[in-house]
């Protein structure tokens, strides 16, 4: 019983910290820990043992998981993302499709917020980039400034639906310590949230563009859509390290690579849950030797890398301030992801699971 209610303490800590107190997510995941470490200090921990080494080899094992690398990835691959006109030819060529349409202006912020929160997963970002260049076409389109301000701000929201975001990586410290699902099982119920999340909102422009009569982009503010493709085709690549992956994982393409590769002849052994049950083996699938959640980065950086190499610093200083500018996103989101894996794993040790 005493992990449920140190769950309880973890979780109304955070939100007492981070809501009531206004101070930001990485202080109140630190204290949620802490306060995690007091329920196996005092109480000691249920199959015995020091809980000292428990919470060492916590948080040891959260600093060495991969999407603690994964989440660190993410943030320098979008803050590099928005150090480039990617994201900008990408609106032009959602603009040359959607501008047309009876409150154009506002669906292509609401698209672009949707695949913008697919590849960037960092809200401040997404809503940066898509408000930057939509609000003004929407102004122009005689949108209300709080109806402009709403449409770009909810789509940080889908910045934090979609995978591969901080939700995702919050969840697998939380149901993948426990033992509860493998990290690869927790992508396509967040990719359905984030569509989900997308379509809801394309329904609520859909009622607003006709609440408030929202007029079409203007002509001379749209590309026609040759020229867009022409200019930003490059844009749509950065799709392709979220769609390679995971056809080489998932579905008929992955299965063959398992069968010609031998990946699939092997069985894994027997995996024991926290709460004491243990699931039959299977065999060995291409989830077990490419790794989504190293590889999408990974893949990204390199692609942003390339396709804005004009744009983006050529000298050891130049890069040492830009990184220097995205650390303090890195602090945030690496104790977020660090704190959440530590802390699931002492709440495993306090018999949560069962």
């Amino acid at each position: 019983m005493s992990g449920v209610w140190a769950l309880i303490a973890f979780v109304g800590v955070i939100i007492a910290w981070n809501a009531g107190a206004k101070r930001n997510i990485g202080e109140a995941m630190i204290l949620g820990f802490l306060a995690v470490c007091g329920f196996a200090i005092i109480g000691g921990l249920p199959g015995g043992g020091s809980p000292w080494t428990a919470i060492g080899s916590s948080v040891l094992d959260a600093m060495q998981e991969e999407v603690t690398f994964a989440a660190l990835a993410f943030v320098f691959m979008s803050y590099l993302l928005t150090r480039t006109p990617l994201l900008d030819k990408l609106i032009d060529l959602l603009n040359s499709v959607l501008g047309g349409l009876r409150g154009g202006s506002v669906y292509t912020a609401t698209v672009a917020g949707g695949l913008f929160g697919a590849i960037a997963h960092i809200g401040a970002a997404v809503t940066a980039a898509v408000g930057t260049v939509t609000v003004p076409w929407m102004k122009r389109s005689g949108v209300r400034p709080e109806i402009a301000a709403t449409v770009v701000a909810g789509g940080a929201g889908m910045g934090v639906s979609f995978p591969f975001s901080a939700t995702m990586f919050i969840l697998v410290g939380g149901l993948a310590a426990q033992g509860i699902m493998r990290p690869e099982e927790i992508v396509a119920p967040l990719a359905f949230a984030g569509l989900w999340c997308l379509g809801y909102r394309l329904l609520l422009v859909f009622f607003l563009v006709r609440r408030y009569r929202i007029d079409r982009v203007a002509s001379e503010e749209r590309l026609p859509l040759a020229r867009s493709l022409r200019n930003g085709w490059t844009s749509l690549l950065l799709f392709a390290p979220i769609i390679v992956p995971l056809l080489l994982t998932r579905g008929p393409l992955a299965g063959a690579l398992g069968t010609y590769s031998g990946v699939a002849v092997e069985s894994k052994a027997p995996v024991a849950l926290a709460d004491g049950s243990t699931l039959p083996p299977e065999p060995y699938a291409m989830p077990d030797v490419i790794s989504l959640i190293t590889w999408i980065p990974v893949l990204m950086i390199a692609l942003v890398l390339l396709l804005g190499r004009r744009h983006l610093p050529r000298t050891a200083a130049g890069w040492w301030r830009t990184i220097g500018r995205a650390a303090p996103s890195f602090g945030v989101i690496g104790i977020t992801v660090v704190a959440a894996f530590a802390a699931s794993n002492v709440l495993a040790e306090l018999g949560l699971a069962e």
